[in-house]
């Protein structure tokens, strides 16, 4: 008994020492559990550390793992965290924590911003546990991150497998959601919009509804549906406030107006709902907007308050745009002792980021702005080389660089103006500027009295750049230094000691006076002194030839007085004394013009001073000046006279004597490049267009060096392009923006050799002309940065979207446009791209995009091509049936005489919309149309479209006769019009209709003889086919309808013929034939209607043709391009090869996918499902289940009644043999 109570005693002792550390461990747990639950995350992490240590080898480790990645998590540790959830993960991979671990992994990989570790992580959680509750949600979030870093075809390859493996998921339509998004990012907006769509179909949730909106918009922005993706976002802001959904639409929306150039709109928007967000991640964002909004408003003290609240925010690309956004604020408001150091500041910074490269050049340019504002040239400097080793190839270098040179000149620093002016034509030496810089540093050194400098520049725009439009200036310049400020002085003062030595020895004072004046005028260019001179000569001398020169060196010297008064502004107003007294010399000279040294250049002058041609009626100047031209045939100043003469008689109206006269000017100076110059033009305006063009081209080919030489090119250029000749036009372009690319004429030369190309069909031509410029636009996604970053013109994106248009690349094409649309302020030309817009929307078959879209052209903008919008738009509306709408817009273009020669053609499609709107004033209006048109050819055209109209109104009323007889006017009235085929068709169409087989054929074999040509012998081959088959007559029916797909002569009767065909080989089963002309089909028009039908026809072949793993794939991939409607289809016929190959597993899981996708359509696809579903359950021997199935026929509401009984038989069936 004694030693039992031992015994016990150690029994107990020890059983106590082995639940004592069993216990401690459990309190430790839940003490850490605790403070855990009541929030104490820091002393929460710090126990579950412990326990990890304190017990290695505990069944509560995963646990405790798990709640220590989340308690760091809460405390922001992330990567702590992420290494907590990850080892949890993979030490105890069968633990039910485990799939949790790894989808935590994956979203703090996401915080700590690595998407790709994180989509691997998550991808994890399906790779090792599939039927994990978490695993759809992780395929998802693996699809996201992976967008995030542009892996589009993976992201795609993941949700894809999300869709097909987990219909049943509550994530099933969020996953739509992201599958339409990641159709988008990879350039498919169409499917995208199509995915949208049918979520918006299919899902009741208002918040996938919402996301799914916002998709659409998106698209709808992306396509240029403005309008649409406007009212889409609009209705999300309104009905999802303050929410994650709402916060996008708002973001979108905001983005949509400042696209637009919408401020106010943007303003007002961010202003009611930004405060509705209050988390920074929102409400940050939508406040940088409000700036952006401002900012381009040019409201910059509301931006730069805005965004000085910015500045301090916690993330660091939000915090760098506020910075800018107030310095460049400040800038622009001329706060430029605030702006300095702001933007200095932000030179400093480390640019890696695209955003703060962004912001580092954008300072940079400011800063070099900022500087030169200050005629601070050398810190302006300093800053343009900082920019041009960050951004060599920018465009913008050039105008900031010329800015600085400009500036320098300016501010008379012009050592700093020439060393800049040399390093920016060793930077740019094509620029197009370089003439004018010439000129700026010329007028520089003229002002500061530096004349042989100033020569310099002055000459060499004279002899480098004749077609400059400083060209003319220049010459004037170096003239005048040259006659003014020659070096001539040395000379002048050899000559002065000369004198003097004769005077010494005796020599006439007469003839040393008139010499000291010589000197006076000639060398030391002292006009005034040099008049006093020849004034005191004059009365001196008696000699008649000696008071000839007296008078004219006289009146030399105050005209070369006058002269340089006038050049140096020395006259404020009016006639100078000197112009005054040169005139009264001038006169006194001409009463000894016999006796003058020069006769022709003082009747020159004097002519000049009397009769200017400005003032002078035509028939005085030329009995003047033709006195001239006689007296003196050879002098050098008779060309000149001529010139003049061809304008007076040109005054006169006497072309034929301009003509003459301008054909005596020779030689190779300037004046007979001008004369031959006018001569080519008067003879183009006078009609004699082809002597015209030749004369320019001789001219151009004559005078290489004559200033015009710039406008005779463009001249010719805009000759061959108003006479359709668009290569030749494009040539002369091109061979402009070559030769004098510097010239005014050649500024838009590029772009108009572009249109050229496009218009003459050479897209190649125009493409290679655009792709460099493309290459060079760099995209800036942020608006204020975008407005100080250069970018191309956006003309360039015009015209590419043009090409891409002509070459039926739509995608291409749109994204040019748009990009066009998003940069032009007013351009020029929106209103063309509006319209191909819209024309592209009108080939795609999306009437009412192509409707929006020419709409929005203005006829203030340009009339031609506002009325050629609504004549496309009122043709789209009569093809769609709505007379009324079009009715009206033929109304309008009648009324406003739109276009002249089309006015038949508006009438007449008036008339038929009265057919067939049923118009009680029919047949006034075509009473007076067969009065205002009868005597037209075109008019028989249009009275047999009414009658071929009316025939179909009364064909589809089934008014059969009424219809014949319409017909049968048109091919008694109207027989060589092109609607007697038509009607000879529809009269078999109406014999087809009334089942009158013979009639039918009889009217048809009269088409097939009398019209072999037409366009229409397809279809009448196929009516053929359809009367027969409907006799049971099927070879010849199958030969008729061959027929047809081999005379088919157009796109549309091709696919209407090669669907017929398509269609009897399934009806006979041939599914081979069946097969490959689906294919054919699906090639040869992938954008018709029916494409998808045709394409579930492929899949249908394969699977009777015993192609099931072949069927299987296509059917799957094809499923991802299809809309709700259609999808239970192909995933039936999916389950269907499964069936059909013997894989009955396969097939179960396809077919109760079905009425998971909750789409209700018109065909029973869920019946036929469940059916089948049940009869591989049968194939597999489990019964129950094939009971279950075909229960579900029975109880599942919606399905027909018949369908329901057969099930119960089924089941019935399946009882009795059990």
């Amino acid at each position: 008994m004694q030693f039992s109570k031992v015994l016990c005693i150690f029994a107990a002792i020890l059983f106590s020492t082995v639940q004592l550390p069993a216990q401690q461990e459990s309190n430790d747990f839940s003490y850490a559990l605790k403070l855990y639950n009541e929030g104490f995350y820091d002393i929460s992490a710090q126990q579950f550390s412990n326990f990890l240590a304190r017990y290695p080898g505990s069944e509560r480790l995963p646990e405790a793992r798990y709640y220590f990645g989340d308690a760091l998590f809460k405390l922001n540790e992330i990567e702590n965290a992420r290494i907590e959830f990850q080892a949890l993960a993979v030490s105890f991979p069968d633990h039910q924590r485990a799939p949790q671990g790894w989808f935590r992994a994956g979203e703090c990989y996401e915080l700590l911003n690595k998407p790709e570790e994180a989509a691997k992580a998550f991808e994890t959680v399906k790779i090792l546990y599939p039927n994990d509750a978490s695993a759809p949600r992780a395929l998802l979030r693996a699809g996201e991150a992976l967008m995030k870093v542009e892996q589009f075809t993976r992201a795609e390859q993941i949700v894809r497998e999300f869709l097909n493996r987990y219909v049943e998921s509550a994530e099933y339509q969020r996953g739509r959601v992201l599958y339409g998004k990641i159709l988008f990012a990879k350039g498919e907006p169409e499917r995208a919009n199509g995915e949208f769509e049918s979520v918006l179909k299919t899902s009741q949730d208002p918040a996938i509804q919402a996301e799914a909106k916002l998709g659409q918009a998106i698209v709808f922005k992306e396509l240029g549906f403005s309008n649409r993706a406007e009212q889409i976002l609009t209705e999300v802001v309104q009905k999802n406030g303050g929410s994650e959904i709402g916060y996008s639409a708002v973001n979108d929306l905001g983005e949509l107006y400042i696209d637009s150039r919408r401020w106010e709109n943007a303003i007002t928007l961010l202003q009611r709902e930004t405060d509705k967000y209050t988390t920074a991640g929102k409400n940050e964002p939508l406040k940088l907007m409000l700036a952006q909004a401002n900012f381009l408003k040019q409201d910059y003290f509301q931006a730069r308050t805005v965004a000085q609240d910015l500045v301090i925010s916690n993330n660091p690309q939000t915090s760098l745009l506020a910075k800018f956004y107030v310095a460049s604020s400040q800038l622009e408001e001329g706060r430029i002792t605030q702006a300095e150091p702001a933007l200095k500041s932000l030179t400093e910074i480390s640019a890696e980021t695209d955003v703060e490269k962004n912001v580092y050049r954008a300072s940079l340019r400011n800063l070099i702005r900022l500087h030169v504002q200050k005629n601070e040239i050398a810190n302006a400097r300093t800053v343009l080389g900082q920019y041009q080793n960050v951004a060599p190839n920018d465009a913008g270098n050039e105008s900031l660089h010329r800015e600085l040179v400009e500036r320098a000149f300016a501010a008379n620093q012009l050592s700093a103006g020439v060393d800049e002016m040399q390093r920016y034509r060793g930077s740019y030496p094509n620029s197009n500027f370089r003439d004018e810089l010439l000129f700026v540093a010329g007028k520089s050194f003229f002002a500061n009295q530096q004349y042989d400098r100033s020569l310099i520049y002055f000459e060499q725009i004279v002899d480098e750049y004749p077609a400059s439009a400083k060209w003319d200036s220049s010459l004037t310049y170096r003239d005048f230094i040259r006659s003014f400020h020659g070096q001539s002085q040395n000379n002048g003062v050899k000559e002065l000691a000369r004198m003097m030595g004769q005077l010494l020895t005796g020599v006439d004072r007469k003839a040393l006076l008139f010499d000291l004046g010589k000197i006076y005028l000639s060398d030391l260019r002292d006009y005034r002194e040099a008049a006093k001179i020849f004034e005191k000569y004059v009365t001196e001398t008696q000699d008649s030839v000696a008071v000839a020169e007296g008078w004219y060196y006289l009146s030399e010297s105050y005209l070369r007085q006058a002269e340089y008064e006038s050049f140096m502004n020395a006259a404020v107003e009016g006639e100078s004394a000197s112009q005054t007294k040169a005139n009264e010399t001038l006169k006194k000279a001409m009463a000894y013009v016999k006796y003058s040294p020069y006769p022709d250049s003082l009747t020159f002058r004097f002519l000049n001073m009397t009769a200017p041609l400005a003032t002078t009626s035509p028939e005085n100047f030329l009995k003047y000046w033709q006195v001239f031209e006689q007296r003196y045939p050879t002098s050098a100043l008779l060309h000149a006279v001529r010139l003049q003469l061809a304008d007076a008689l040109q005054q006169k109206g006497d072309n034929a004597a301009a003509l003459a006269k301008l054909g005596t000017i020779s030689g190779n100076t300037i004046i007979a490049g001008t004369g031959q110059w006018r001569k080519a033009n008067l003879l183009m305006e006078i009609g004699q267009t082809e002597n015209g063009v030749q004369g320019l081209k001789d001219y151009l080919l004559n005078f290489p060096k004559h200033p015009y030489q710039a406008k005779g090119y463009a001249k010719l250029a805009e000759y061959y392009q108003s006479m359709g000749d668009y290569e030749t036009a494009a040539q002369f372009w091109d061979r402009l923006a070559t030769l004098y690319d510097y010239a005014d004429e050649a500024e838009n030369a590029r772009n108009l050799a572009v249109e050229n190309y496009l218009r003459s069909g050479d897209d190649e031509r125009a493409l290679a002309y655009l792709t460099p410029q493309l290459q060079k636009y760099q995209l800036v996604s942020d608006p204020v940065l975008a407005s100080y970053l250069a970018i191309e013109s956006p003309e360039t994106f015009y015209y590419a979207g043009s090409a891409r248009y002509r070459q039926n690349d739509f995608n291409a094409a749109r994204g040019y446009l748009l990009q066009y649309l998003k940069l032009a302020d007013t351009g020029e030309k929106q209103s063309e791209t509006l319209l191909l817009l819209g024309k592209m929307a009108q080939a795609e078959q999306d009437n009412e995009a192509a409707l929006l879209q020419l709409a929005l052209i203005k006829k203030a903008d340009d009339p031609s091509i506002f009325y050629q919008a609504n004549e496309i738009s009122a043709d789209i509306l009569f093809e769609e049936k709505k007379y009324t709408e079009a009715l009206r817009k033929y109304d309008m273009l009648i009324s406003e005489n739109a276009n002249a020669e089309k006015m038949i053609d508006y009438e007449g499609q008036k008339l038929r919309c009265l057919v067939n709107l049923g118009s009680g004033s029919l047949n006034s209006q075509l009473t007076a149309f067969r009065q205002k048109y009868g005597k037209l050819p075109k008019a028989d055209d249009y009275l047999a479209a009414v009658e071929y109209e009316s025939a179909k109104v009364d064909f589809t009323a089934k008014s059969f006769d009424q219809s014949i007889n319409h017909c049968k006017t048109i091919l008694s009235k109207y027989k060589q019009t092109e609607y007697a085929d038509d009607a000879q068709f529809l009269i078999g169409r109406n014999y087809t209709t009334l089942n009158k087989g013979d009639k039918a054929l009889e009217e048809f074999e009269k088409f097939l003889k009398n019209y072999p040509k037409s366009d229409l012998t397809a279809n009448v081959y196929l009516t053929i086919a359809e009367i027969y088959f409907r006799d049971e007559e099927t070879e010849a029916g199958v030969t008729a309808v061959r027929r047809a797909v081999d005379v088919a002569s157009n796109p549309e009767t091709q696919q209407q013929a090669l669907a017929s065909l398509i269609s009897t080989y399934k009806s006979l089963q041939l599914w081979d034939g069946a097969l490959q002309n689906a294919r054919e089909y699906v090639q040869k028009f992938p954008n018709a209607d029916d494409i998808v039908d045709q394409k579930i026809t492929i899949g249908i072949a394969l699977n009777r043709l015993n192609r099931f793993s072949e069927a299987v794939d296509y059917l799957k991939d094809l499923k991802f391009s299809v809309n709700s409607d259609q999808e239970p289809e192909i995933q039936f016929y999916i389950g269907e090869a499964y069936f059909n190959g013997g894989q009955y597993e396969q097939a179960i899981n396809e077919f109760v996918k079905i009425p998971l996708l909750s789409q209700k359509t018109k065909l029973q696809w869920e019946a036929s499902a469940l059916y089948f579903a049940g009869q591989s359950y049968e194939k597999l021997g489990r019964t129950n289940e094939a009971v279950r199935m075909y229960q579900e026929i029975i109880d599942r509401p919606g399905i027909q009644l018949e369908l329901k009984r057969q099930a119960r038989k089924l089941i019935d069936n399946i009882k009795s043999v059990n």
